[in-house]
């Protein structure tokens, strides 16, 4: 073989291994198509009698990254059917651009999201989707509102998304406001029990395995922040928690083109367990 194809070839490779697992790009869109297409939503929207094709209009709505359309799907937050709620939501979850997570944000304070427990639940976790430290007050919100179980492990897992120190921080904040628990109610990350709610997205952002106790998490957090590097991944995970936590951040891929991309990883063989791939998590 030509000694100089080499590096082409390597690179070649790379590249290929790359796309692997990622979720096609979104539809690229005119002016006038982004109006057209707003314009649908808007249609649809009024006429409450087309709310399968409203719901499949913001399911379409997930490939089209664009701020102009964001804007539409979010006045579909209050909408009085279920269903449109929450696909509304999810339509912004796997979007980049700045309006999104705005929006998003918003939804979280809206009072009928407040209300539906499943739109509020994909609210949290596409503001865990989109993994910036501006989605983490929203996150720690409202602590004092009671809210269903589900509810409140979704906010946690959201949380635990956000590889930075300050989530680190809010986790400690959610611990310290959880309901004091005897003895038997703490447990040991890979022990005879599994660390939930606060504790668990302790565990998922640092790595580390402690008592689910807040003063034992407060007193190491206090003499390791400083020079903390947040994991890129959970690190430490059981086979059952490492398949929930990738099922639960894939990327959708749009039908007839594959299985659902890994969060934009290669995929391969071989994959060590418990496996240190550390990068800083921020700065705070």
């Amino acid at each position: 073989m030509n000694q100089k194809l080499l590096p082409l070839i390597g690179l070649c490779v790379l590249l290929s291994n790359l796309a692997i697992g990622q979720a096609p790009p979104p539809d690229r869109m005119t002016a006038d198509d982004v109006a057209a297409f707003s314009k649908e939503l808007v249609q649809a929207r009024k006429d409450k009698k087309e709310v399968k094709l409203l719901r499949d209009l913001l399911t379409k709505a997930i490939w089209i990254d664009d701020a102009q359309v964001d804007k539409e799907v979010a006045r579909s937050f209050a909408h009085p059917e279920p269903s449109v709620r929450k696909a509304a939501v999810r339509a912004l979850r796997f979007h980049k651009n700045t309006a999104a997570l705005d929006l998003l944000l918003k939804a979280v304070k809206n009072k009928t999201i407040l209300r539906d427990d499943e739109a509020l639940q994909e609210a949290y976790l596409a503001i865990g989707q989109h993994a910036k430290k501006e989605g983490i007050s929203a996150l720690t919100a409202n602590l004092g509102r009671r809210v269903n179980g589900k509810v409140q492990q979704t906010r946690v897992t959201a949380l635990s998304h956000i590889r930075k120190k300050e989530a680190i921080d809010a986790a400690l904040k959610l611990a310290k406001a959880a309901p004091r628990k005897g003895r038997r109610g703490r447990g040991r990350a890979g022990g005879d029990s599994t660390p939930r709610g606060a504790y668990l997205a302790l565990f998922l952002l640092t790595g580390e395995r402690m008592e689910s106790d807040y003063n034992t998490w407060k007193k190491w957090w206090a003499k390791n922040r400083r020079g903390f590097e947040v994991p890129l991944e959970p690190r430490r995970l059981t086979e059952r928690q490492e398949r929930n936590w990738e099922r639960t951040w894939a990327v959708p891929r749009r039908p007839g083109t594959g299985k659902a991309g890994r969060k934009g990883k290669a995929k391969g063989k071989g994959k060590a367990k418990g496996k240190d791939r550390r990068k800083p998590g921020g700065d705070g």
